[in-house]
C-alpha cells in the first residue's frame, strides 16, 4: 500500500525563541546570577544594525517568564566601564541618551503597537507605550529594573508584568515580539547594536519571534504518544483510521507515516484557542500527490456552520524537496478551531510528506498589509474541492485547550458525533 507521509512539526524561522517557565522569579538587582537564570533562553545572535556584521562589543541576553513577568536580563561587554555616560536622573525621558539597554516588546496585532522600556547602566529607567489609539504615552503598569557595572562591562535586569503588556493572563504558546538595542556612548560616534540579527534599530521593523514554552499549540504532533494503536490527542474520518498513522523518521525530521487507504482519509484536532485571534497553519511537504489543510472556526454565536479556512499542497517536479505552504486563520467568539489534514478521493496514492504547526499569528501585520483574512482557500491558485466525507472528530465533543487539557462541551456543529461517514463537507 502506497504510504504518504506528514511530518508533523512547526515550520521554524531561526529568529524563533522558544522562552521556557522559570522555576523561581530571579533577584532584580543587576547582577546577573547564573543559578536565578538558569534554564532561560539564551539570545546572543546580535549584530550592526541593518547588517549581519557582529558588534565589536559582545552582547549576550537572558529571557524567561512565570505567570506574572516576563524577565529579560542582559550583559554588555565594554574594556572601559569608567567611561560609561550615564547623567539621567529619575524621571528623566532622555535616558535614551545615556549608555543604555532598550528593549521593545510588541504583544498585539498592530505593527505600530509596542512597549518600550529603556535602562541606563546606573539603573535609571524611562518607559513608553505606543498604540495607534493612544500613540506616544507612559506605561502606566510598573515595572523593575537595575543595573550594576562589572569590571569588563555592565548588566541589566528587567521584570515587565504581563498585565503592562496585554489584558490577559499568559498561556503557553503566546507570541511576544522581542527587539533588543544597545546604545553606546563610549564611541565618537554614537554605536549601535541590535537582535534580532540583522534588523534595523528601533522600534519597527523585524521583531524575534517568542513564543511562551512552545511554538507548536498541536497536542502530541509527532504522533510519538499512543493510545493502543491510535495517537493520542487526534481523532480520524473513520475510528480504525489512526492505525494507518506512524511516527517515523525523515531527513533527519520527526515524521508521520500516512499509509493512504485509497479513499478520502483524514486525521483532525480541536483547540481551544484564544477567542477574536489570528493563528497560523503552516506545513512543509513533498512527495507526488495531493494534501490538504484545513482549519474552521465558528465565527459567531447561532453559526449554523463553520468558516474554513484552507491550503493545499500539489505535487512537483522535485518529490524530495519541501514546499512550506501556509494560512492565516481567525478564531471566532469561543477560541475553538478544528484543525483538519488530509487527503480527498481521487487523488492518488503517491507518497507526500508533510510538516505541520500552529501558532500565534498576531504580530505578523505590516504597515499597509491586509489585515482581513479571507475564507477559502490560501491562495489564487488553490481548488477549493468538495470532500468525500464529514469533517468531524470521533469525539466531537471534546477539544484540547492552551494546557494541553481535554475540554468537554459543545463543539463546532460540524456534524453528527461518529467515527467519520460519507457526507456533505460543510462550508467547503
Amino acid at each position: 500500500m502506497p504510504a504518504l507521509l506528514l511530518m508533523l512539526a512547526l515550520t521554524v524561522t531561526a529568529d524563533n525563541v522558544i522562552v521556557p517557565r522559570l522555576a523561581a522569579p530571579p533577584t532584580i538587582d543587576g547582577r546577573i546570577d547564573p543559578a536565578e537564570w538558569r534554564g532561560a533562553a539564551v539570545l546572543s545572535d546580535f549584530t550592526t544594525p541593518g547588517r549581519d556584521q557582529p558588534p565589536a562589543k559582545a552582547m549576550q541576553a537572558h529571557l524567561g517568564f512565570d505567570d506574572q513577568h516576563l524577565y529579560l536580563a542582559v550583559r554588555c561587554a565594554e574594556p572601559h566601564p569608567a567611561g560609561l555616560k550615564a547623567v539621567a536622573q529619575p524621571g528623566s525621558r532622555d535616558v535614551w541618551k545615556d549608555d543604555c539597554v532598550e528593549v521593545w516588546l510588541r504583544c498585539s496585532g498592530g505593527a505600530l503597537d509596542y512597549d518600550q522600556f529603556i535602562v541606563n547602566s546606573r539603573g535609571v529607567t524611562q518607559s513608553l507605550r505606543q498604540r495607534a489609539v493612544m500613540p506616544g504615552a507612559e506605561a502606566a503598569v510598573e515595572w523593575r529594573a537595575a543595573a550594576a557595572v562589572e569590571a569588563t562591562g555592565y548588566a541589566v535586569e528587567l521584570a515587565v508584568p504581563f498585565r503592562a503588556l496585554r489584558d490577559e493572563p499568559p498561556l503557553p504558546g503566546d507570541l511576544v515580539g522581542l527587539k533588543i538595542g544597545r546604545e553606546d556612548y563610549t564611541t565618537d560616534p554614537q554605536t549601535l547594536t541590535t537582535l534580532p540579527a540583522g534588523s534595523g534599530y528601533g522600534a519597527l521593523g523585524e521583531y524575534a519571534s517568542c513564543y511562551l514554552e512552545r511554538d507548536n499549540l498541536l497536542l502530541n504532533p509527532d504522533h510519538t504518544e499512543r493510545d493502543g494503536a491510535a495517537p493520542k490527542g487526534w481523532g480520524f474520518s473513520k475510528a480504525e483510521d489512526g492505525a494507518f498513522f506512524q511516527p517515523v523518521t525523515d531527513q533527519g525530521r520527526r515524521a508521520i507515516k500516512f499509509a493512504t487507504p485509497g479513499r478520502y482519509c483524514c486525521m483532525q484536532q480541536s483547540l481551544k484557542l484564544r477567542p477574536g485571534r489570528r493563528y497560523r497553519l503552516s506545513f512543509l511537504a513533498r512527495g507526488d500527490t495531493q494534501l490538504y489543510a484545513r482549519a474552521r472556526c465558528t465565527m459567531q454565536p447561532g453559526d449554523k456552520g463553520s468558516t474554513p479556512y484552507d491550503v493545499q499542497f500539489r505535487a512537483g517536479d522535485d518529490a524530495q524537496t519541501y514546499v512550506p505552504l501556509s494560512v492565516t486563520f481567525p478564531t471566532g467568539f469561543d477560541g475553538r478551531a478544528l484543525l483538519i489534514f488530509g487527503v480527498a478521493d481521487g487523488w492518488g496514492e503517491q507518497p507526500v510528506i508533510v510538516a505541520l504547526g500552529v501558532v500565534v499569528d498576531d504580530n505578523l501585520v505590516e504597515p499597509g498589509g491586509d489585515g482581513h483574512l479571507r475564507p477559502g482557500g490560501g491562495g489564487a491558485d488553490l481548488e477549493i474541492v468538495q470532500l468525500g466525507g464529514v469533517e468531524q472528530l470521533a469525539h466531537p465533543q471534546r477539544a484540547v485547550d492552551l494546557l494541553g487539557q481535554e475540554v468537554v462541551g459543545d463543539h463546532l456543529g460540524l456534524g453528527a458525533p461518529g467515527g467519520g461517514g460519507q457526507g456533505q463537507d460543510l462550508g467547503g
